[in-house]
Parts: C-alpha cells; structure tokens; sequence
C-alpha cells in the first residue's frame, strides 16, 4: 500500500516485485538469471507506470524552510 509524503515526489519498490521470483529460485524452479530478469521487468513496470502518471495527480514537492 501506498502513502502519501507531501516532501517526497516518487515511489518505492518492495515485496511486491520480489517475492514470487525470488520463491521460484528457491525452488530451484528458475536460474538466478530467470529471477534477475523477472526482477527488472516488475520494476520496470513500475517505474513506467510512475513516469506515465499525469503530473496534476503526482504529489508536489515540499517547499517548507
């Protein structure tokens, strides 16, 4: 789940696109290469989805002193 931080203009990356592929190594289900390319990719999406977000609803920076 996402929060709002109204001093901060961006995102994070956790579980989410970790876990499964990491699950998947362990089971010895994919190689490490499998699991770093699933990795990128879930971070990837993300990413891409931040940067095609209208900026009107992305959060504006702090301007507190």
């Amino acid at each position: 789940m996402a929060a709002r931080a109204s001093s901060f203009a961006g995102f994070a990356v956790g579980r989410s696109i970790w876990t499964a592929p990491l699950g998947d190594l362990l089971a010895r289900r994919i190689d490490h290469e499998r699991t770093v390319a699933r990795i990128a990719a879930g971070y990837a999406a993300i990413a891409e989805g931040f940067r095609s977000t209208p900026e009107r609803i992305l959060p504006q920076p702090c301007n507190k002193q």
